[in-house]
């Protein structure tokens, strides 16, 4: 009622006071966040160490038994280095299989090691068989041998009338595997052992030259080296040369007479100063003459352009003259036409 009466009368109703927010309730005291773990580090495997490793014991092997046991042949273990790659493949697989949380690492040094390791092994052992061989020992030893082997052959054609000269010696070089060792005696030379021959006198064919020569080969093969290498060379019909080269189990198992397909027979060539066979004594000839036309031409060719150099030289001389002799004739002709201006 009194709100209307104020309304009636234009006096504004006073602001009712409202009511004040609630206070918020108290929240409970909530707890610190705890951190979360660190996670565990995964193990890391290289995979190549246990092939260097083996790789190690391998060489060092290799390197003891090649000096405790000489007659041992390293070059069987350097055939087997492809294993390394075999190795290495099955330690990657045994460490793929069972890794587990392990996390793999290619160990690329170890890998190049092992094969430095090997080719270092196989190097060492060659080096000690080259130091081995080159002993004085063995030096004194093969100049022994070498000694022995110039007596026998020596000894053995001493007496024989055909026999001109003879030249032995020893052409033993180390090489691996074959030749890692000196040998005791000299029956082990082989073909290491050779024998130069020249027989006395002239003979008019192949089969007289092979009919002289079978009892010289003979008695050099009884001088102790069962298959000696033997070079024979005798004189022939005007000034031919007969050579015959005896070497490896094929022409020693075969009569010296039955030789004959192997005989050479070689002509002196005086402009070469030497002994050639026929065909090389034509195709030397031909290839002479050759550069002997050329040489020849070359020279022809030389004069030529000498020639032509002075016809120019002359030319050009004559052509000077020509040009003083016309300068004179032009100066005649000014004098006479001066000396006809004065006259007039």
């Amino acid at each position: 009622m009194n709100m209307k009466n104020e309304l009636e009368h234009g006096v504004s109703p006073a602001p009712t006071e409202e009511a004040a927010p609630a206070a918020p309730a108290a929240q409970p005291h909530a707890a610190p966040a705890q951190p979360a773990p660190a996670p565990t580090p995964r193990r890391v495997r290289r995979v190549g160490t246990f092939t260097m490793g083996l790789c190690l014991v391998i060489a060092g092997i290799a390197l003891v038994a090649g000096m405790f046991r000489p007659g041992w042949d390293m070059l069987n273990l350097f055939k087997l280095t492809p294993l390394v790659l075999v190795a290495l493949g099955a330690e990657l697989l045994a460490a793929s299989a069972a890794k587990g949380d392990t996390r793999l690492k290619y160990d690329f040094l170890s890998t190049v090691m092992c094969f430095f390791l090997l080719l270092a092994g196989f190097a060492g052992v060659v080096g000690m068989k080259v130091a081995e061989y080159a002993s004085p020992e063995n030096v004194q030893r093969m100049e022994t041998l070498e000694s022995e082997w110039n007596t026998a052959v020596g000894t053995a054609l001493a007496k024989d009338k055909n026999v001109e000269n003879v030249n032995a010696y020893v052409n033993y070089g180390f090489s691996w595997p074959e030749h890692t060792f000196v040998p005791e005696t000299l029956a082990g030379l082989n073909g290491d052992a050779a024998a130069s021959i020249t027989l006395a006198g002239e003979y008019e064919d192949v089969q007289a030259f092979l009919a002289a020569a079978q009892p010289v080969v003979q008695a050099v093969k009884g001088c102790g080296v069962e298959m000696p290498d033997i070079y024979l060379e005798a004189g022939g019909p005007e000034g031919a040369l007969y050579t015959l080269d005896i070497c490896g189990a094929f022409d020693h198992q075969r009569a010296v007479t039955d030789l004959a397909g192997q005989v050479q027979m070689q002509q002196w060539v005086e402009e070469a100063g030497c002994y050639m066979d026929a065909d090389e004594a034509e195709r030397w000839k031909a290839e002479n003459a050759a550069a002997a036309r050329e040489e020849a031409l070359a020279q022809r060719e030389e004069e030529l352009a000498a020639r032509e150099e002075q016809l120019a030289e002359q030319q050009a001389a004559q052509q000077e003259r020509e040009s003083e002799l016309a300068a004179l004739e032009e100066e005649l002709a000014a004098w006479q036409a001066e000396l006809d201006g004065a006259a007039a």
